[in-house]
């Protein structure tokens, strides 16, 4: 039922690590061939594998461990921009991405602050990667993937989905859910779901509270109706960035005859209280135009 087997060399998580697995594995390239290369001999379909850029700051090797991969069969290269000591903090660093590109022949796919189609784009035209990889700004913003298609193919951001959609793709995901794993297990995962699906509506913190008491899939759908009409008070920051353009051209239309030579402005845009990579959007029209 599966086209590929793909190896989870990227793996962070210390019980995995401590074990001498996931990205334990970076730290050991001759072992990464040998898995690799009696895995391609087995398998009739091809084997990829993901990576970080490193175990940690000494130890960058993602090229080193991605040539090795490719000697001994490896399809295909997924590579984090992040280290395993960074887990998921700090930036991802794009420039390790390209390094692996320019190593070897087998396609690449970049990962890592991909969070919109702006940072998609960015992630392609930088390192030269022959695919992206969605992770964490997928949970709860499945139309990521509408938005970053359309947006590489005609240059145009989407609109975002409407209440109605969240609330209809809430359901979907939950019944799917369900006939994987049944109702008792289905709906307690979907709790978390949810929270990210309503991440930035209105009631959001109201529903939160009250997805946690549900207990089948009658009380959700009575949960839901009509909650999220009357709409949205912010919209998410990934359903924002078609707006970036024209809030830069404002600032620049109103300070364009207060900026002195070596002004420094800069737009925070929150999510969840964090600043964004629009920030860096803005900063470079910015810089552009001054």
């Amino acid at each position: 039922p599966y086209d590929i087997i793909d190896v989870n060399m990227g793996c962070p998580v210390p019980k995995v690590v401590n074990n001498g697995e996931g990205s334990a594995l970076m730290k050991n390239p001759e072992l990464v061939g040998q898995i690799i290369g009696a895995m391609s001999k087995k398998c009739k379909k091809p084997v990829t594998l993901k990576i970080r850029t490193g175990f940690n700051d000494s130890c960058i090797n993602a090229p080193e461990i991605a040539r090795i991969a490719e000697a001994n069969g490896a399809a295909a290269v997924a590579v984090h921009g992040r280290t395993r000591e960074q887990y998921y903090s700090g930036q991802a660093d794009w420039s390790v991405i390209r390094q692996v590109k320019h190593a070897v022949q087998i396609p690449v796919i970049g990962n890592g602050d991909i969070t919109d189609a702006i940072s998609a784009k960015s992630m392609l035209e930088e390192t030269g990667c022959d695919a992206i990889m969605i992770g964490r700004a997928a949970r709860g913003n499945p139309w990521i993937f509408r938005e970053i298609s359309e947006y590489l193919n005609t240059g145009v951001i989407p609109d975002g989905p409407s209440p109605q959609e969240i609330t209809d793709m809430i359901l979907r995901h939950t019944r799917m859910l369900i006939e994987f794993k049944g109702e008792y297990t289905g709906i307690r995962e979907m709790r978390t779901h949810i929270c990210f699906y309503v991440s930035g509506l209105r009631h959001a913190n109201d529903i939160r509270r009250k997805i946690n008491t549900i207990e089948s899939y009658a009380e959700l759908e009575e949960l839901f109706p009509g909650r999220m009409d009357g709409g949205i008070a912010m919209a998410r920051k990934s359903r924002r960035n078609k707006n970036v353009e024209a809030v830069s051209n404002k600032i620049i239309e109103n300070c364009e005859n207060l900026i002195d030579t070596g002004a420094y402005i800069r737009l925070s845009v929150e999510n969840g209280g964090n600043e964004t990579d629009e920030t860096l959007v803005v900063q470079q029209m910015l810089v552009e135009k001054f």
